[in-house]
């Protein structure tokens, strides 16, 4: 089969719990990545959760039910420490196609992009043949962040160490220069709903290189139980015949 490769990249820091975008920032993303992927013809898509760090929750796959049990899985709690690192992200990336086809190799990154340093830009222009769409999530006029419970219930909002409310907005600039340094696009989750959309119609012209599968199976032998309860009678019908 052709395809391309995907590697959807998803801010869970806690400034996605945000509600400038309803219900919040964070499940408004995993309803876009829902329809994402309810479009893609077949390609193969992976899945890097970020926050103060990253990590590959799932390589890629065109198993699509697969990815969106490992979607529904995440939240802003699966991530020790606070911030958004960006670039860790970007660098767990570049190494994430190892083992990819050869159709057009592309990050999704899906993010308020509230980084408070410069290393997000540095890291992308070090991804060579990677392509990279941002689709950010928040508003302009920012909103605080709620602070949760053990249960997931709301019971404040953050403050910072001087107990002021924080405020969290969306850094367009920054989303907008990571795609631009990677021949992307940025769009940014609106009320009408038609950036996913969008985003696809530019995915669609993208290359189509074949994909690098391999499968395997394993065996299980079982004929040890059989020949283990054959062995069983044997004896059994052995013992009965001596006493007669």
């Amino acid at each position: 089969q052709e395809g391309a490769e995907f590697f959807i990249v998803l801010d869970v820091s806690k400034s996605m719990l945000s509600e400038d975008v309803k219900p919040n920032r964070l499940e408004r993303v995993r309803q876009s990545i829902l329809e994402l992927l309810d479009l893609l013809p077949g390609d193969r898509v992976g899945l890097i959760p970020f926050a103060s760090d990253a990590y590959i929750q799932l390589p890629l796959t065109d198993d699509y039910e697969m990815v969106k049990m490992f979607l529904d899985s995440v939240d802003t709690e699966m991530m020790g420490g606070g911030g958004t690192n960006v670039a860790k992200a970007l660098e767990i990336s570049k190494d994430s196609f190892e083992n990819a086809g050869e159709g057009e190799r592309v990050l999704i990154l899906f993010s308020d992009g509230e980084e408070h340093n410069e290393e997000a830009l540095k890291a992308a222009k070090k991804l060579s043949k990677i392509r990279i769409y941002t689709i950010g999530a928040g508003s302009l006029e920012g909103s605080l962040i709620p602070e949760l419970d053990q249960n997931g219930n709301k019971i404040g909002f953050k403050k910072d160490s001087e107990g002021n409310y924080i405020t969290s907005k969306i850094n367009l600039k920054l989303l907008n220069d990571l795609a631009l340094s990677a021949s992307g696009r940025s769009y940014t989750l609106s009320l009408a709903g038609n950036e996913i959309r969008h985003l696809y119609d530019e995915l669609e012209f993208l290359k189509r290189g074949e994909k690098k599968e391999s499968q395997s199976k394993d065996y299980f032998r079982l004929y040890q139980f059989f020949l283990g309860f054959g062995i069983l009678l044997f004896l059994l019908g052995y013992f009965y015949e001596s006493k007669s």
